[in-house]
């Protein structure tokens, strides 16, 4: 996924929408919950609580990438659980009261967070839509792309982590430098000056 201030505006605004629908599951998961001495500290979920939850969970790999590609920090320092990720373990402290209500302001302040990157880059991403040159490079990057897509499928093995290996950088870049030269001197040929 690419980082929020590479994408179009369109792209923005189906992201942005994406964390907000993500924020209202929350917010009403949250008010469909309680906390249960039956259930031994852990959380209770109504039926519409559990519809929720996998409802959350359907988005919640596409939300993670997302508020990772706005640069916004996931990781919450806790003194008895270490590091952890507040996205991706949504719901894995829903069995202890105290650190459900700790995680959840972390979470939703994540969120938050996420989403004031795609609102405040908004403006940008409008200007990137109308820019031929944004669009170019985009087309640029799909054409790089390719030879390692079909390498890829060819051989089974990942072409996203072909293409973001050291060597991988140094082949899209020769692509790169080869398709402009190829593009000058096409549009230089086109216009009577070879």
């Amino acid at each position: 996924m690419k980082f929020y201030n590479y994408i179009h505006y369109w792209s923005n605004k189906y992201r942005l929408e994406k964390l907000r629908y993500f924020r209202e599951l929350l917010l009403e998961y949250k008010s469909n919950i309680s906390f249960s001495f039956l259930s031994l500290g852990g959380v209770s979920e109504n039926n519409n609580a559990i519809e929720l939850h996998v409802k959350i969970n359907n988005i919640l790999i596409e939300v993670d990438q997302i508020i990772l590609a706005a640069g916004v920090s996931e990781t919450l320092n806790n003194k008895i659980l270490g590091d952890y990720d507040v996205v991706l373990n949504v719901f894995n402290f829903n069995d202890n009261e105290s650190l459900f209500k700790g995680n959840y302001p972390a979470l939703m302040d994540t969120v938050e967070r996420a989403i004031g990157v795609y609102i405040s880059d908004k403006k940008k991403s409008i200007l990137r839509s109308f820019n031929p040159f944004f669009w170019l490079g985009y087309i640029l990057e799909c054409v790089v792309a390719l030879p390692f897509k079909f390498v890829g499928m060819l051989f089974g093995f990942d072409s996203a982590k072909a293409e973001t290996s050291p060597i991988g950088k140094l082949i899209k870049g020769l692509e790169s430098i080869i398709l402009i030269l190829a593009a000058i001197l096409a549009i230089m040929h086109y216009l009577g000056y070879l």
